[in-house]
């Protein structure tokens, strides 16, 4: 049964690594049907939980500082989608922003923020994630000059949140 199970899962984590996942993948589909349909895709890179659960646990032996080590801890997932577009892009940029807000809403996520300046466009998207208050998701979209990157992230607050506080405590003034 191992024979077949770990190579299986080794195939698994490869194949997965390449495309986006199903909310990153609405999302450009959703652009897409709103009149950006000269997409040319540069790069698509999908690390999903066996990846990175191999780097973590590589990581574990390589001696490097807490504010490297603790973001690298919290990541589970992280999906990008870079793209180029031939006509340089919709004419109605708001409408990238309803699109994306039409594909991602029905599937939990609500946007977060919303700048639209000079033909650039980013929308920031939270999922609420039901019963686990400490997972994080976010997707990322914008568009800047022709090219359009979609992302998204899925990782735990703790690690973040220590690092943060690390980070503003005050140093300690020696007991004298």
């Amino acid at each position: 049964m191992a024979f077949i199970g770990v190579p299986s899962l080794l195939l698994y984590g490869v194949v997965s690594c390449f495309g986006l996942g199903s909310d990153a993948a609405a999302l450009r589909e959703a652009v897409m049907a709103s009149g950006h349909s000269a997409l040319n895709r540069q790069a698509e890179l999908r690390l999903g939980w066996l990846p990175l659960t191999v780097v973590r646990q590589g990581l574990r032996w390589v001696d490097l500082d807490p504010e490297v080590k603790l973001p690298l801890d919290s990541i589970r997932s992280v999906e990008v989608g870079v793209y180029a577009s031939d006509d340089g892009g919709p004419a109605n940029f708001s409408g990238l922003m309803s699109a994306g807000d039409g594909a991602l809403r029905p599937l939990g996520w609500d946007r977060i923020v919303g700048v639209v300046h000079e033909g650039d466009v980013v929308s920031v998207y939270s999922h609420d994630t039901p019963g686990d208050p400490e997972d994080l998701h976010f997707c990322v979209l914008v568009h800047h000059e022709g090219r359009l990157v979609l992302a998204a992230i899925r990782c735990r607050a703790g690690p973040l949140l220590a690092m943060l506080e690390t980070a503003v405590r005050p140093a300690r003034p020696p007991r004298s």
